[in-house]
Parts: structure tokens; sequence; C-alpha cells
């Protein structure tokens, strides 16, 4: 999911920090999510999928 996050976070062409500034959070709690190691709330990957134009499915809809 994460790597999915910083496919479409870049394709928007926002940094971490202007995305995270975008969001109202910290940029090092984004980059925890964006590497897998952050465990976010529902609440806030629906933030993020709202942030990037995406349905929330669309973060954890891949294959593997």
């Amino acid at each position: 999911m994460g790597e999915e996050i910083v496919r479409l976070r870049k394709a928007a062409g926002l940094s971490q920090q202007q995305f995270a500034t975008m969001l109202g959070m910290n940029r090092t709690r984004l980059r925890e999510i964006e590497k897998g190691t952050g465990n976010p709330r529902l609440s806030t990957l629906i933030r993020i999928a709202n942030g990037l134009g995406v349905e929330l499915k669309d973060l954890v809809d891949f294959e593997a």
C-alpha cells in the first residue's frame, strides 16, 4: 500500500512535505506510512485517498 501511495503522490507532482502539509499531518508520519512501518488509522487512509483524488480501495486494490 505504501508503494502505491508513493506512486500516486509522485504522479500528482507532490513531495512528501507538500502532501503531508496538504493533509495536515506530520511528514515523518507520512514517510512511515509510505515505507510500510506505520500503522495508519482508517481515517488517515481515507484522508490520504481523498488527497490523492482516489477511492480508498485504490490504495489497497493491487496485484501482488
